[in-house]
């Protein structure tokens, strides 16, 4: 009841669209031809328990480029759970402050499980599209959004479980993952080459279960900050939390090298991490950069500010120093992906301006300039609340900001949702295109561009 996030333009839509030839305002880039497609929580049966942005059926959005013109469809992903409650007519899974399941054949019944929505993220790899969720098995779908069920890499027979946030090594193509477990082991890493065949496995040595969202590669590392997030059943049963806030663990930086090894942990203060926006190896020391949250909380309607921060990590001396780059507002760091794992200059956040009327959604784009500690800005005004924007590389680009930023905005006096295109290397001008779509858009978290 009155849950804010499935209001306004939190709140879910139902209608699975096909359609052609959208109105554009302005001009698509010539030669920018894909898909881009973002995923994100959208309920399908007014829900139990509702706790954004983990818990959700995933619908996928999709907007189709190809030569100036621009079609969109959108479907939800079709899992498991999703199709058991099409069929009882209801929830039947209570989300995380509720991690059961409701059997409808025996009322007052419930066992413990937490529903796999797949509604965080959607990448390509392999040739594979995969809706990834929290700490359970993709779904592979389709180039046109049809769910073909979950996803098992070669050889497995096996559906891999992993977090929602992979990470490409452009030097080999392949994609890392990671995973999180309530039970041995806590902690997993793989690598999936570019066939798509896992040729990696380790499982992290840990005394008990934190929530690993997202981590970071450089050239010869895998990095995770292991934040006191634990995930304790023992709680859940006895009228807690699933996800425990324990600041007096303090956060632990993991780092793994890629072809084999001990993990060196190092040890720092309490801190949370959803997101990373890219690591890299320089002067001897590994440099990392990411959205910071002094605590974590899943209360409904507490909204804790996070900075974009930097910590610099001495692995010889076992030390970690951390610095705030802004002390705005911001989440959801995107970079220009080719430069994963390489030094990077630019970052671009979502972050809320004083003109935005939404408290709990952003209305403009922050560009950062880390080699030189400036920023620019593009604000959408303050009827116009955005999502996260991806970062698209002009044919032939010369630099690194030579591209386009693509994301979803709304404008809550029209009702109107759109594709945006903006020029990355002068965002605060005025859109390139803006993509009309048929219906609204709701909030939502991580897309990707695929290059047709």
């Amino acid at each position: 009841m009155n849950n804010p996030f499935l209001e306004n333009d939190f709140a879910p839509v139902h209608d699975e669209l096909d359609v052609q030839n959208l109105k554009v305002i302005g001009k698509i880039p010539e030669k920018l031809n894909g898909v881009y497609m973002r995923n994100g929580p959208n309920p399908y049966f007014p829900p139990i328990t509702y706790t954004y942005p983990i818990d959700g059926d995933g619908m996928i959005h999709a907007v189709y480029i190809n030569d100036g013109k621009a079609s969109y469809r959108n479907r939800f992903v079709k899992t498991e759970e999703l199709l058991q409650e099409q069929k009882a007519g209801r929830a039947l899974y209570g989300g995380v402050k509720a991690p059961y399941f409701f059997d409808p054949a025996q009322p007052g019944e419930k066992t413990l499980a937490i529903k796999n929505g797949a509604y965080i993220h959607i990448i390509r790899h392999a040739g594979h599209y995969l809706a990834l969720g929290e700490a359970n098995p993709g779904y592979e779908i389709t180039a046109e959004l049809e769910t073909l069920g979950k996803w098992a890499p070669l050889p497995n027979a096996t559906p891999l479980a992993v977090s929602p946030h992979s990470r490409l090594d452009p030097r080999t193509g392949s994609r890392w993952f990671v995973n999180y477990d309530v039970v041995p082991p806590f902690l997993s890493i793989y690598c999936v080459d570019v066939s798509g065949k896992v040729t990696k496995s380790v499982n992290v040595e840990k005394d008990y279960c934190t929530m690993f969202h997202d981590f970071v590669l450089t050239e010869n590392y895998v990095v995770f900050f292991d934040c006191p997030v634990v995930l304790d059943i023992k709680a859940l049963e006895h009228g807690g939390s699933l996800f425990g806030w324990q600041p007096e663990l303090g956060t632990r930086i993991g780092v793994m090298p890629k072809k084999g090894g001990p993990v060196q942990w190092i040890q720092a203060e309490s801190f949370f991490v959803y997101h990373f926006a890219n690591a890299y190896e320089a002067n001897g020391e590994i440099i990392v950069d990411y959205i910071r949250y002094a605590e974590f909380s899943l209360e409904d309607n507490k909204v804790i500010p996070a900075n974009l921060y930097r910590t610099h990590i001495k692995l010889e001396e076992g030390l970690a120093t951390h610095m705030a780059l802004d002390n705005r507002d911001v989440e959801f760091p995107r970079i220009c992906e080719a430069l994963d794992s390489f030094k990077h200059r630019f970052i671009y956040t979502p972050t809320l301006t004083a003109t935005g009327k939404n408290p709990l959604s952003f209305n403009a784009i922050v560009k950062y300039d880390v080699d030189h500690s400036v920023s620019s800005l593009h604000d959408f005004g303050d009827h116009t609340e955005i999502d996260e924007a991806v970062f698209v590389s002009a044919e032939k680009s010369t630099a690194e900001d030579d591209g386009y930023l693509i994301l979803f905005a709304y404008n809550n006096q029209l009702k109107q949702s759109e594709l945006v295109i903006l020029d990355a290397k002068n965002i605060g001008a005025e859109p390139i295109a803006r993509i009309q779509i048929p219906h609204r858009i709701p909030h939502g978290l991580h897309g990707s561009w695929m290059p047709a």
